[in-house]
């Protein structure tokens, strides 16, 4: 029997959580984005009037001005954001404890262990969102999560799309290649290189000639696109901790100048920072993506001392290295940064050499208020390698 696995995406979350305070804005063109006045801040999200203005997600709030002169521009509130977020998905589990987050405001449910129609739930919960969170929602009901996904994008905002095994064919495959789940920009151009322009030209393609191209990523783009996606829908104790948090962002326009990268880069640390703070996670490794207008991937990396849980320290290190390493280069159509070796912030953060030698005290009175940690340190090398070998050490007068 096939499964039922519903996939719910907020309509313009970020812009319509801003309007429930501001209910005067409802029939005017809105984004939020960065600081305008630097010039160079750009477009976060939108809510349905932007849209229909040609304003696009990441461009500079100058040029969407520019297509909209009366647009209201508000700044970000990501708590704001992640009480909704949290909200919704407590919604959700009402329905299924499989409830797999997909980014803050969408999320799949497998709810094949209840009697009703998929699309008699899909129904509920989107009454429900919009009566308890004053939200919309787009659902796509389908079989496997990937058809859920792409029928939630098929009709937006506030609808429902069912995808059976008798009409995913009519619907799906005939949207552009471009418009699959997980082909981003260059996979799309690789595949309209090879013919292959549409959803269903990729399900009728020879996974094992693509895969010499595209690598193992072709199998499972084909077995999707044919409704052979049999991926399970994770319970958050299937799913563990994350491994990594990153986001990326591909922009509308070619990227130049210094200032434009820069607000991109402050953007994606704020949403990387709060991400990090909903998963009560810190990281040691900063890890920074770019892309160029020829799709071209580059990544460069460090590891850090310290943990890093803030957007400010975040934005620091992967500014250090776009500076060392990119700087000056062609045009950039994508940045990203990602957070690895992550660890739950309710652990003890440890101590290095380092850590301790930047607290050196400069007086005498500060000294013995450093005592505890110099002796914890002690204590915890005196324990690794014996305390014959370590022991403190003491200044002689001469």
């Amino acid at each position: 029997m096939d499964r039922k696995i519903l996939h719910i995406d907020m309509n313009s979350f970020y812009a319509s959580v801003e309007l429930l305070t501001r209910p005067d804005l409802r029939d005017k063109p809105v984004v939020v984005g960065g600081d305008e006045s630097l010039r160079h801040g750009i477009v976060l999200a939108k809510n349905e009037i932007a849209k229909a203005f040609g304003i696009k997600t990441a461009e500079t709030l100058y040029l969407a001005r520019q297509k909209a002169p009366h647009l209201v521009v508000l700044p970000p509130h990501h708590e704001l954001y992640h009480e909704y977020s949290q909200r919704a998905q407590a919604i959700y589990r009402e329905y299924s404890e499989r409830v797999q987050p997909f980014g803050p405001d969408e999320a799949w449910l497998d709810v094949s262990h209840r009697p009703e129609s998929g699309e008699a739930l899909a129904a509920e919960i989107k009454a429900r969102v919009r009566g308890e969170l004053g939200l919309t929602v787009s659902v796509g009901v389908s079989w496997n999560k990937t058809f859920a996904k792409m029928g939630s994008d098929h009709r937006k905002p506030d609808a429902i799309t069912l995808i059976t095994r008798e009409n995913y064919k009519d619907i799906l495959w005939q949207k552009p290649v471009d418009e699959f789940l997980f082909v981003g920009a260059a996979t799309a151009a690789r595949l309209q290189q090879l013919g292959i322009r549409t959803v269903g030209d990729l399900a009728a393609a020879d996974p094992e000639q693509l895969s010499k191209i595209l690598g193992k990523n072709a199998w499972s783009l084909v077995f999707n696109a044919r409704g052979e996606d049999d991926s399970p829908v994770l319970s958050e104790a299937e799913q563990g901790p994350p491994k990594s948090i990153g986001v990326s962002q591909t922009t509308s326009r070619d990227l130049t100048k210094a200032e434009a990268i820069r607000d991109l880069f402050t953007e994606i640390s704020g949403e990387v920072a709060q991400r990090m703070a909903e998963q009560g996670m810190r990281g040691r490794t900063v890890r920074i993506v770019v892309r160029d207008t020829n799709f071209v991937t580059k990544t460069r990396q460090r590891s850090l001392v310290t943990a890093v849980t803030e957007a400010s320290d975040i934005l620091r290190e992967a500014w250090e290295l776009y500076e060392e390493h990119f700087a000056g280069g062609v045009p950039l159509r994508l940045l990203g940064i990602t957070i690895d070796q992550l660890e739950s912030r309710d652990a003890a953060e440890q101590m290095s050499l380092d850590d301790l030698l930047a607290q050196t005290p400069r007086s005498a009175s500060a000294a013995k208020a450093a005592n505890p940690l110099v002796d914890a340190l002690l204590e915890e090398l005196q324990q690794r390698f014996g305390p014959e070998h370590i022991r403190k050490g003491y200044k002689k007068d001469r």
